[in-house]
């Protein structure tokens, strides 16, 4: 439920759906991804940024996981999304949102 209130741009109800989900589960990881996501949307980048840290932490070759983050540190224009990027190409090279992001950066890169 949580992730069709963030589809439909409902953060704050799809956040209140992965607390519940924690309450009952606290080691569930698409719940997890799913608060971080929800946080993200309403403008949460502290508390999203420190719970895909925590996931990456936990499991360092979730790829999934390091896309979000890859994509919330292109959002923070934080130099660490190129490495971020590049990480997750590493581990699959069929990454198309990494390779977009990857584009876009060096992109922006360019424009003066």
């Amino acid at each position: 439920m949580g992730a069709t209130y963030c589809l439909m741009g409902h953060f704050d109800k799809a956040a209140q759906h992965y607390r519940a989900a924690l309450q009952l589960a606290p080691d569930d990881r698409d719940a997890r991804l799913g608060q971080a996501r929800a946080a993200r949307g309403h403008g949460g980048y502290s508390t999203a940024l420190n719970a895909l840290n925590r996931l990456v932490q936990d499991d360092p070759g979730d790829i999934e996981t390091l896309v979000e983050l890859a994509h919330l540190h292109q959002r923070l224009r934080r130099s660490r999304a190129r490495p971020a990027l590049l990480h997750v190409l590493e581990l699959d090279s069929a990454r198309a949102e990494a390779l977009d992001g990857l584009r876009s950066s060096t992109a922006a890169r360019r424009v003066p």
